[in-house]
């Protein structure tokens, strides 16, 4: 695991598991699709992060983890930005040609 990281994990029931870490502060941030997500820090060594079946029948369980930088929040918000500003010229394009 790197500092900061990403954990996305989803199952085939849709139940929240309980996640814990060792090593690693775990903070929620949302669920998505039904993907529950988790933003991992490193807080000291040896890190760990488990996602345990607390319930009484089997669950299948796809996890990822990838690490979190501030280059990908910056690319996010560049898409972002240049989607709203083609929206936002296109609006007034119609706007000049309806007047």
């Amino acid at each position: 695991i790197t500092s900061p990281s990403v954990l996305v994990y989803k199952d085939n029931y849709s139940i929240y598991l309980n996640v814990t870490g060792y090593g690693v502060s775990l903070s929620p941030i949302g669920t998505s699709n039904g993907a529950v997500e988790y933003q991992l820090l490193i807080t000291s060594s040896p890190h760990v992060v488990e996602i345990e079946n607390n319930y009484s029948q089997p669950v299948q369980v796809i996890y990822v983890i990838a690490p979190f930088s501030s280059a990908s929040v910056y690319a996010a918000a560049v898409v972002v930005a240049v989607i709203l500003f083609i929206a936002g010229l296109a609006i007034a394009i119609y706007g000049a040609v309806k007047k």
